[in-house]
Parts: structure tokens; C-alpha cells; sequence
């Protein structure tokens, strides 16, 4: 048996519940991972805690008259509940208890990096509204990202190319709230500087594994001076520094470290591996803020949180051409779609259309009618029925057949080489040669769809192996036959 494998994918923001856009890019691709290291007989934990130290929750409780605490305790319950919807499990979830362990991780490594020299004060500029007569940071203030000129571009982050600039280069400044134009200010901040770590990064990045968007990311990012990140600025939420405040970014690494701590919590100090699988608008976070912060945290303990080995990021799902978005309302909600639907069609749906090398599109009219909708029926029906086989694949579909599709299956379920997309394909493609009456194809291929496809269809799976009273075994690929 391989170390533990962590799998850490992006923390839901508790601004509303989640949609299909979020289910379909991190959360789909962790729970994946995690349901298929546990079917080749490795252990796997999936560490989660939503992001409520968040401007957009800010934003959204003020717009309704709320504590933004509450509202986000109370979207952290639905978040959970479309998680169990749509079948994606965890083993840590951090809550609210939790804020004073966080505090302290993030204190922690604040201090350490400011003792290295990691992180320095200087005088800097930052965005101000003087009709609103305040600062503006985070989703406070928007405008065009300084390097792709995207219009998608707020505080220090672009969704148009995931690259991190300093608030000052924001270009075309608005504040969000009243929409005039914001002001720069002289202003005294807190930098981390990535730059002198350069030689760090590029050795860290070359032996981790990346996914080729990733890897086309931190290309990128290595092509130019590594950016000075304000970890501090001036605002209601995230923990007190002084008279300012740190940014919630700043705390992914510590809140990592305390999920790790709770997953080793009542057990002995274990070494274990860990994938990071994320959005492309949390790119400069998770590849460049992320390790460096961490790096404040390790001590060179056997109980210190591994840096993550493998980091794998998706593009935007889109929704009728548009990007899901919850704070603009453009979202199908994944209760309603796996009440339509059913879990394991969504499921493959979603996998199949996983946005893993572009930006994808959902659409609600082609789900039903779907390859996908249409193995995972059949499956159902000839569980209903078990050996009673109404029709045959083409002769084309044998041995070889079911053979390939299972080492398709098992290569893309890795940590190194993770793909939804290949997965689902070679799940349809399984579905069709069970369905033979060759009796040794359908025998493998009932093996590889109850041992190995019950990482996207679950039910099914589960439904395969009563009904034809298939064997459990480690899935690692073809089968003996």
C-alpha cells in the first residue's frame, strides 16, 4: 500500500450554494480521485472547509441586512448538502469552530516569514473611493487585468488569466459599490516576496507533477519576475494584523495545515502525499502563494503538511455561453439537476464535459439525450433484469475492447494523469461491451465497471455488483481472464 494520498481542492466560497460549474471543476475531479485511490486498495482523504473570510460574503450579507458569519455558517450547510447530492465525500470539513486554530496556524506563519525576511513593510499605493470614502480591495474594487487587459479582473485577482497582479496595476479602477472611479493612496502594507525564492520555486515546480494547464501557468509565471504579494490591506474581514488586516488568501496554507492536523488527529504522525485540484481563477494562489506561505509552517517534523506533489486546475464551466456565477445568479443548482437527471447521469455528464483543457459548456437540453444518459440507463435496466441482454454491440465490440477502456480508465483515475474526460469516455465505452453476449467480455467488463467506474457512477456500480454478484477487488486496470 502507497502513503496516504490528501486530496485538497478549492474551498467553496459561502456567498449561496454551489452549482454545476463548481461540482464540475474541483469537486468532481477530488472525489474522483479519492473514490478511485480506495478502490485500488490505497487510503485517500479529501480535506475541505469553506472560504468565509471573503469579501463576496461580505458583500452579499450586507445586501441582505445580515451577519456575514451567519450567512456564511448558513451556506456552508447547503454547500454540504449539495455535496451529498451529488455523491462528493470528505473527510475533514473545517467549520466555524475551527477560526481559532486557523488564527493561530496563520499567526504562525505570518511571524516565521517576517522573521525570515520573507515578508517585508513598505510604503505602496492602493485603491480608494472618495465618494464611499474608504478603501477598496478583494471584490470592492474592479477594472482590466494589467497583463491579459480582461475585463473579468477585481482586486488582485483576473479571471481572465489566472495571473497575479498588485492591486495598483488594476487598470480602469471602479469601485464596485457606487461604481465611480477609484483613487490611488499611498499606503503601508506587507509584502511576501517570491522573486529571492526563485530558485526554490523553479526546483519545486519541476519535480512536482503539474496537469498541462498548470504546468502552461507556472510557465508563465517563471517567464517574468515573481510578483511581491500584498498579504495585508485594509478591511472588515480576515485576522488583525495591527490596525490592518491579513488577506483570506494569506490563510489557505495555514487552514491546509490545521485540515492535515485534523485528519491525523488520535493517530501517530504518518507521511502521506497530497493533490491540490483547483479552478484557474485560484491559479496564482494555489502555485505561487500556497507553497511559500506553507513554507513558513514546515518545520522538518514527520508531522509536518506535505507540500502537494501533484496539482491539476480547470477552466471555467460556462452556462449558455457565460461563465456560472453565483454572485450574478447565473447558476443550475446541482440538487435540481441530479433530481432530473439521477447522480451517476449528472455525474458522467459532468465528467464528460469537465472543463479540464478549456472552458466548457453546460447545457440543460443535451443531458437526457446524452451518450452518457444513455449508458447509464442501460446499465440500470439490465440491473433490473440481470442476464436479460435485449440487443448486442457490434462484433467490433471484444476482449481488446474492454481491455483498452480499462487501462484508459485506470491511467486517468491517477493522481499524476487525473482526467474526468478520458474516465467517462472509457466508462461509456464499458457500458456498451457489457451489454454483449459474449459471456468473458461481459464478465470483465461488469469488473471493470463495479471496481473501477463506481468513481463516477457510484449507484450504478453498486446496483451492477448485487445484481450479478460481482466480486470486489482492487482495481489497477485490465482484468485476469
Amino acid at each position: 500500500m502507497t502513503d496516504p494520498h490528501l486530496v485538497v481542492p478549492s474551498n467553496p466560497t459561502p456567498n449561496g450554494d454551489l452549482h454545476l460549474g463548481h461540482i464540475a471543476g474541483p469537486y468532481l475531479g477530488a472525489d474522483v480521485l479519492r473514490r478511485a485511490a480506495r478502490a485500488r486498495g490505497d487510503d485517500a482523504a479529501v480535506l475541505l472547509g469553506t472560504a468565509w473570510q471573503n469579501s463576496h460574503v461580505l458583500q452579499t450579507a450586507r445586501r441582505q441586512g445580515r451577519e456575514y458569519l451567519d450567512l456564511a455558517a448558513e451556506n456552508a450547510r447547503r454547500i454540504e448538502e449539495s455535496f451529498a447530492a451529488a455523491g462528493i465525500g470528505y473527510d475533514v470539513m473545517l467549520r466555524h469552530g475551527d477560526i481559532p486554530d486557523i488564527e493561530r496556524a496563520t499567526r504562525t506563519a505570518f511571524a516565521r516569514l517576517r522573521a525570515t525576511g520573507a515578508v517585508t513593510v513598505r510604503d505602496a499605493s492602493a485603491w480608494y473611493c472618495v465618494e464611499c470614502d474608504d478603501w477598496r480591495f478583494q471584490g470592492y474594487v474592479e477594472g482590466r487585468c494589467p497583463y491579459c487587459d480582461s475585463g473579468d479582473a477585481y482586486g488582485v485577482d483576473c479571471e481572465g488569466c489566472g495571473q497575479y497582479h498588485d492591486d495598483a496595476e488594476l487598470r480602469d479602477a471602479r469601485c464596485a459599490t457606487c461604481g465611480t472611479a477609484a483613487v490611488l493612496r499611498p499606503l503601508r502594507r506587507a509584502f511576501l516576496d517570491l522573486e529571492p525564492q526563485r530558485e526554490w520555486f523553479e526546483r519545486y515546480l519541476a519535480e512536482a507533477t503539474l496537469g498541462p494547464p498548470v504546468r502552461a501557468f507556472a510557465s508563465a509565471a517563471l517567464d517574468r519576475p515573481l510578483p511581491s504579494i500584498a498579504v495585508t490591506f485594509v478591511g472588515e474581514v480576515g485576522f488583525p494584523v495591527g490596525d490592518h488586516r491579513l488577506y483570506p488568501a494569506f490563510e489557505l496554507a495555514p487552514r491546509y495545515a490545521v485540515m492535515v492536523a485534523r485528519w491525523r488527529a488520535g493517530a501517530m504522525p504518518v507521511k502521506a502525499t497530497s493533490s491540490m485540484v483547483f479552478g484557474s481563477d485560484n491559479a496564482w494562489e494555489r502555485v505561487l502563494l500556497f507553497p511559500a506561505v506553507l513554507r513558513g509552517l514546515r518545520t522538518g517534523a514527520d508531522d509536518d503538511p506535505p507540500l502537494p506533489s501533484v496539482l491539476h486546475m480547470s477552466h471555467f464551466y460556462l452556462l449558455d455561453g457565460a461563465k456560472f456565477s453565483t454572485s450574478r445568479g447565473h447558476v443550475v443548482g446541482v440538487r435540481e439537476t441530479v433530481a432530473a437527471h439521477g447522480l451517476d447521469t449528472t455525474r458522467l455528464y459532468l465528467a464528460v464535459t469537465r472543463p479540464e483543457s478549456a472552458p466548457t459548456n453546460f447545457s440543460r437540453a443535451a443531458v437526457a439525450g446524452s451518450p452518457q444518459a444513455r449508458a447509464v440507463s442501460a446499465l440500470e435496466r439490465w440491473t433490473s433484469v440481470p442476464h436479460a441482454w435485449t440487443s448486442s454491440p457490434p462484433a467490433t465490440v471484444g476482449l481488446d475492447h474492454v481491455m483498452a477502456a480499462a487501462a484508459d480508465l485506470d491511467r486517468a483515475l491517477r493522481p499524476e494523469d487525473l482526467s474526468c474526460v478520458r474516465a467517462a469516455d472509457a466508462v461509456v465505452r464499458l457500458a456498451a461491451a457489457a451489454g454483449t453476449t459474449d459471456t468473458t467480455v461481459r464478465t470483465a467488463a461488469l469488473h471493470c465497471l463495479v471496481n473501477g467506474a463506481g468513481a463516477l457512477i457510484p449507484e450504478t456500480a453498486e446496483r451492477l455488483r448485487a445484481a450479478f454478484d460481482v466480486p470486489v477487488v482492487a482495481f489497477e486496470g485490465p482484468p485476469d481472464v
